[in-house]
């Protein structure tokens, strides 16, 4: 979600397909590109849009590609490659996504398994 409200803003216009990024190559509320027509999954942009299980399942799916692809960079930068397509250190980009996420989980603790 941290990722989605950096990319979107969730705004309305990019979660109904009007508002697309990367030159009308990327999608739905996480801005999966979609640069050969389809996902990794085969899904179109189309598909992105009308379903944001899809939506965030294809961007999971990306989070963890630029995690293996940035594995030797700090936690901070590994999502340096989502954002950007390479991995580099001091990666302002993925920081503050990675920040923002670091936050919200301070902020709102689990409840101990006993408290529920």
């Amino acid at each position: 979600l941290s990722v989605a409200s950096f990319e979107s803003s969730y705004r309305k216009s990019v979660d109904d397909g009007v508002g697309r990024g990367d030159g009308g190559r990327s999608y739905c509320l996480m801005q999966v590109s979609v640069g050969d027509g389809t996902t990794r999954e085969g899904w179109t942009g189309a598909q992105l849009i009308e379903d944001r299980t899809r939506c965030f399942r294809s961007a999971l799916h990306v989070l963890q590609l630029s995690f293996g692809m940035c594995h030797s960079y700090p936690l901070e930068d590994r999502l340096a490659a989502y954002a950007t397509g390479h991995c580099f250190l001091e990666a302002r980009i993925s920081r503050s996504r990675v920040d923002r996420a670091r936050r919200w989980w301070w902020a709102h603790p689990l409840a101990a398994a006993s408290e529920s």
